[in-house]
């Protein structure tokens, strides 16, 4: 099967667009009423993995278990609680579906 370059370009268009359609769904989908206090990075990632549909993807030992993080969070986007969590902390993440890659 052979495909002409306007049929590649389509294709990549489509995968672009839907991707900026997606993106600001991680935000709106969920909002989370969430409290920890010195808890690992990772055992806060668990939690939010229980509380809703995504999955945390990062290489083992990449994130120390000895980084604590705290937060407070009443309807807040998953968008802003990955924010405290991971950015604060010199963490990026990625969002591809419903998977988060850190």
């Amino acid at each position: 099967m052979q495909f002409s370059s306007m049929n590649l370009l389509t294709l990549f268009l489509l995968c672009f667009v839907s991707n900026l359609v997606a993106g600001p769904l991680l935000s709106q989908e969920v909002h989370l009423n969430l409290r920890f206090e010195e808890q690992s990075i990772v055992s806060v990632l668990e939690q939010l993995k229980r509380m809703t549909e995504y999955e945390f993807f990062y290489q083992k030992g990449s994130i120390p278990e000895t980084l604590k993080v705290s937060g407070d969070f009443s309807k807040a986007t998953l968008e802003q609680v990955l924010d405290v969590v991971l950015k604060k902390h010199g963490f990026l993440y990625d969002v591809e579906g419903k998977v988060i890659l850190v």
